[in-house]
């Protein structure tokens, strides 16, 4: 339920004519996030990255993007390294104060079939590695005594399920009720903790399906009648990870293009 290629817009033309001298960086300085990024952070990273210095967690890569400049790119697989990308972004861009949590994989296996292994990996990647992500940046901030904004993307699926995501659904509205907690703690201490939920979005991943048959006829069920797209997710990101959203703590934004208050039948 992230989103695939969109069409030319301003911000492509800023990128272009971004001026050609570049900062000295840790590693080589990018216009776009790594290939093993996919989905929504490859899409947020590359249309916030002129606006904000987002640091952005996903499909187990974590990385610092500021347009023209560096990033930092790590495997998340595991708490135990979360602390290595935030000393090399801090060494090399000081305090990161906006964190968005995009870690996501998926499964579609019934629920009698779900092995031990596969429930762990949706879990672990979905839910544990977003807290222990979540919980870094918040330290951090709390440490450099400042203000600071994390975004969760958790899934419609959090609040309704569909056959064959138990282990994903569960893990989503993990992360929903875990953004509702840290939000409750951390508001009062300047670090505002929110969540988006974007309902189905077209991916490299899901492109063939969505444009079958089958998969053209969920559209009846999207009141906005087709799927979120390339930039649909960023008027939401952009309101939570900057001041506009200073009065929002522990909020699920859903963008789904009304799919959740749609009635069936």
């Amino acid at each position: 339920m992230k989103f695939g290629r969109r069409n030319r817009s301003a911000l492509d033309d800023q990128i272009e004519s971004a001026p050609e001298k570049q900062p000295e960086p840790a590693v080589a300085p990018l216009f776009e996030p790594p290939p093993s990024t996919r989905g929504a952070g490859r899409t947020l990273a590359r249309d916030l990255g002129l606006l904000l210095l987002i640091f952005v967690v996903g499909f187990a890569i974590a990385f610092i993007w500021l347009a023209p400049g560096p990033l930092l790119a790590s495997d998340h697989s595991s708490p135990d390294v979360v602390g290595m990308p935030g000393d090399q972004a801090e060494k090399l861009l000081g305090t990161v104060t906006i964190l968005v949590n995009n870690a996501g994989v998926a499964h579609s296996t019934r629920a009698t079939e779900v092995t031990e292994d596969e429930w762990n990996h949706v879990v672990r990647t979905n839910l544990d590695a977003v807290f222990f992500w979540a919980q870094e940046g918040a330290r951090r901030m709390l440490k450099a005594n400042a203000k600071g904004a994390i975004v969760n993307i958790a899934s419609v699926l959090g609040f309704g399920v569909s056959k064959g995501t138990i282990a994903y659904a569960t893990a989503k509205a993990g992360v929903i009720q875990m953004t509702k907690a840290l939000g409750n703690e951390l508001a009062f201490k300047g670090v505002r903790v929110n969540a988006i939920a974007p309902g189905w979005f077209v991916t490299d991943i899901n492109r063939d399906y969505l444009s079958s048959e089958a998969g053209k006829k969920l559209t009846r069920d999207i009141p906005v009648g087709r799927f979120g797209q390339d930039g649909d997710l960023d008027g939401a990101l952009l309101l939570l990870a900057s001041n506009a959203g200073s009065y929002i703590a522990g909020a699920t934004i859903v963008c789904d293009g009304g799919q959740m208050v749609a009635l069936r039948g």
